[in-house]
């Protein structure tokens, strides 16, 4: 699947905001991703997600974004306020770019030794 998601709040799920996986894929731009239980994003299985421009991904429980065997774009994004790490990557090849991370409760990036963000 190839979705489009814009000017959206994604909010309050007992699960994580977005999840692609299974080398889906998407557009996601503008939205608001906040206060879900899990990740705000998980992209995970080959997902190739863009996750671009302006996103506010923000006090969640968990982490902002996590990456788990994922690929894709992250750029332009505000990452904040999260229990876990605003940016967690275990794995996969993401493409990272110009993205404002700041006061998480944990890490701001945590990456692990078997990734390659680019």
């Amino acid at each position: 699947a190839n979705p489009t998601f814009r000017n959206n709040t994604v909010s309050e799920n007992m699960r994580c905001g977005f999840q692609v996986a299974a080398s889906g894929r998407g557009v996601y731009e503008g939205n608001d991703v906040c206060q879900n239980h899990e990740a705000g994003f998980l992209i995970e299985s080959d997902g190739c997600p863009l996750i671009d421009k302006e996103n506010r991904i923000h006090s969640g429980r968990a982490e902002g974004i996590l990456l788990k065997d994922g690929n894709g774009v992250v750029r332009g994004n505000r990452i904040y306020g999260n229990k876990k790490a605003g940016l967690k990557i275990e794995g996969g090849r993401a493409l990272i770019r110009k993205n404002m991370i700041y006061s998480s409760e944990a890490e701001g990036c945590h990456i692990s030794s078997n990734s390659m963000p680019r």
